[in-house]
């Protein structure tokens, strides 16, 4: 028995299995499908959890990848078997450039399928930490159109190299022609930069209020590539190149939080008691709708005016856009309290002296 088991090794070796391309290429048919049952039998007997929850990457990992990757098998095989038997006739070099120029396509689609099943799971991820770096979804798209960008162009470059194209020549002459189009449309590069850094920065997102430096008011209704634009409360979009807006000063009402400080000036008259104003203007804010009481509001007396002394209210508000309406009704509050605690509200006035 002893001697029986010490044979095999010899006896495979003078088989020189090993050394037959028919072998190999079985070899390689039979790794491609242990391969791609690996992925299946394991995407599918895993608990799903974090891509493999995403029912669109399950079911390209169970049919679109392993049918794949038994196709790219195949072809390896076949590859191993022309260059293994030193075939020589006119066409070989182009059948061999052709079937690697296939692989390289479903390697690039396969790509392409796995980077489209992760953005679409990002999307509807509800992880709390990719929901705040993903916050503005038009980053997931950029990224998602970079990458298959970048697959197209090193795929190709490949596929050239497999049919003996020199890329050299080429690469220069793209080189010319991007100068040359970067001069051209150097305004329309400068915006759609301008674009991808406000989507990086994450400095705004759709459905944020924001305050333009020329005193526009209204809500982001979209940040695309080349500009956002900007719902006003007349109902009018406002449409802002992106590189003018990566460099106006913008305030963003909806950042840090919803939150708005609302700073009102109220003028009392002279001989009002300011101690007596304040507690009326304090009044009057905790008695208006839409004022929160925490943070509590505040009134300083912050000039004494020509004709005036001047008080700064400062209350706190739910959103940006109550600020028009709740200045409204503190004003009328104000004003009923004064004439209720008979406090003047001044005017401007003129002395003029005559002289005979």
């Amino acid at each position: 028995m002893a001697e029986f088991i010490a044979s095999i090794p010899e006896f495979f070796a003078k088989l020189r299995l090993f050394q037959n391309p028919y072998f190999q290429f079985l070899i390689v048919i039979v790794a491609s499908l242990a391969t791609a049952k690996l992925l299946e039998v394991s995407v599918a007997g895993r608990r799903p959890k974090g891509l493999t929850d995403n029912p669109v990457f399950r079911e390209m990992i169970r049919g679109y990848l392993t049918r794949n990757l038994l196709i790219i098998g195949l072809l390896v095989g076949i590859l191993f078997i022309l260059d293994l038997l030193k075939l020589d006739f006119h066409w070989l070099n182009a059948i061999q450039a052709m079937m690697i120029s296939v692989i390289l396509l479903i390697c690039f689609f396969l790509v392409r399928k796995l980077i489209r099943a992760i953005m679409i799971t990002l999307h509807n991820t509800k992880d709390k930490r990719v929901i705040r770096l993903t916050r503005n979804r038009n980053v997931l798209d950029l990224l998602q159109r970079l990458l298959e960008a970048t697959m197209f162009v090193l795929f190709f470059t490949l596929t050239l190299g497999s049919w003996g194209i020199q890329l050299t020549p080429i690469l220069t002459g793209l080189g010319i022609a991007g100068i040359a189009i970067g001069f051209a449309v150097q305004d329309s590069l400068s915006n759609i930069l301008g674009g991808v850094s406000l989507m990086l920065d994450n400095t705004y997102s759709e459905g944020d209020f924001v305050e333009l430096d020329n005193g526009s008011i209204g809500t982001i209704y979209a940040i695309g590539y080349r500009s956002s634009k900007i719902l006003t409360f007349n109902n009018e979009i406002i449409i802002v190149p992106n590189g003018q807006f990566a460099k106006m000063m913008v305030k963003n009402l909806s950042k840090p939080d919803e939150m708005y400080r609302l700073n009102l000036i109220i003028s009392a008259a002279y001989g009002s008691d300011p101690r007596h104003v304040q507690k009326v203007l304090l009044e009057a804010a905790k008695n208006t709708e839409g004022v929160l009481d925490s943070p509590e509001a505040f009134a300083f007396l912050e000039k004494m005016a020509d004709f005036s002394l001047n008080y700064r209210l400062i209350v706190s508000i739910g959103t940006a856009f109550q600020r028009l309406v709740i200045t409204d009704l503190l004003h009328k509050n104000i004003i009923d309290a004064f004439e209720r605690e008979k406090i003047k509200i001044p005017f401007p006035t003129r002395t003029v002296y005559l002289q005979k």
